[in-house]
C-alpha cells in the first residue's frame, strides 16, 4: 500500500463547523503520505473562512467562485497528484480503516477500478446504509455514495463530475457514467465513512424538488446504457415468468399424478 498514490478531494461551502473533524479523519493517511485538497467553493460564511485558514500543513487549499460540488471536485482532481482519488464532503468523516483496505484491494486486484462501502449516519439519523452497485437498479435508484476511492482514469474516461448538474445527482450520474465505461467495482468489508445528516442538507432541499428532472437529465444523457439494462431486465424478468408457470404446471400435473388423472 502507498498512501503517496492517494489524493483526498474535499469540497467545502459555508460548512466550516464540521471542517476539521473532517481533516482530523484524513490526517492519519495525511501523516502516510496522501494528499489532502481542500477546496473553498466560494464560502461566504466568516467562521468557514476562518476555519479554512487555520487549517494544517498538509492541506491544499484551492480556492474558487461558488460553483457547486461537481465543480468544486473537478478543480480539484485536475490538479491532484494521486491515481486514486478519494471524494469525501467536509461536513462527513473518512473511515481510515476503508482507506486502508481500499488501497490493499486495489494492490491485489490491479484490474479494479472503484472501491466503495457502507456509509453510518451520524447527526440527526443513525444507523447504516448499505451501497450496492447493480446496473440495473443503479438506473433508477443510486445505491452509491460519492465517497468511494476510484482511479483517477475513471475521473479522466468520464469527463470529470457533470458541472452542469448544480442541484445535485452529480455522483449517480458519475457512477452510471462509470458503469457505461465499463469500469470495475469492489465492495469493501468496511464502511467507507460517516455521513452527517443534517436537517438542510443540499439533498432535502434542493435536490428532491428536483428529482424528476434531473433522473430526466440522466437517462437522456445516458439513454443507451438505461435502454440496455432495460432490455436485460426485461428478459430476466421474461425468464422469471417463464420459470413460474413452468413451475406451476409442473406441480399441477403432480396434483393430477396424486389424483390418478394424469401421468
Amino acid at each position: 500500500m502507498n498512501y503517496t498514490d492517494l489524493s483526498i478531494v474535499m469540497p467545502c461551502y459555508n460548512y466550516g463547523a464540521f471542517l476539521a473533524e473532517a481533516i482530523e479523519s484524513v490526517s492519519e493517511a495525511a501523516r502516510l503520505g496522501a494528499e489532502i485538497l481542500v477546496v473553498d467553493d466560494g464560502s461566504e460564511d466568516q467562521n468557514t473562512l476562518q476555519e479554512i485558514r487555520v487549517l494544517p500543513d498538509f492541506v491544499k487549499v484551492i480556492r474558487i467562485e461558488h460553483s457547486g460540488p461537481a465543480a468544486a471536485r473537478n478543480a480539484a482532481i485536475r490538479v491532484a497528484k494521486g491515481a486514486f482519488i478519494l471524494p469525501i464532503d467536509s461536513d462527513d468523516m473518512a473511515n481510515p480503516g476503508f482507506i486502508e483496505e481500499a488501497l490493499r484491494l486495489f494492490a491485489v486486484h490491479p484490474d479494479i477500478d472503484v472501491v466503495y462501502g457502507d456509509c453510518i449516519f451520524v447527526g440527526e439519523k443513525s444507523g447504516r446504509w448499505h451501497a450496492e452497485v447493480v446496473p440495473p437498479k443503479l438506473i433508477y435508484v443510486n445505491g452509491l455514495n460519492v465517497t468511494a476511492m476510484f482511479k483517477k482514469r475513471v475521473w479522466e474516461a468520464n469527463e470529470g463530475y457533470d458541472e452542469s448538474m448544480i442541484y445535485g445527482y452529480e455522483d449517480w450520474e458519475f457512477w452510471l457514467h462509470a458503469l457505461k465505461n465499463k469500469m470495475k467495482f469492489k465492495k469493501a468489508i468496511a464502511p467507507a465513512f460517516y455521513y452527517r445528516i443534517r436537517p438542510k442538507s443540499l439533498v432535502n432541499t434542493t435536490t428532491i424538488p428536483q428529482h424528476q428532472d434531473l433522473l430526466k437529465y440522466i437517462h437522456h444523457k445516458h439513454h443507451d446504457f438505461v435502454l440496455q439494462n432495460y432490455i436485460q431486465v426485461s428478459k430476466e424478468l421474461h425468464g422469471l415468468k417463464n420459470d413460474y408457470r413452468q413451475l406451476l404446471n409442473a406441480l399441477f400435473r403432480l396434483v393430477l399424478r396424486k389424483m390418478g388423472l394424469g401421468r
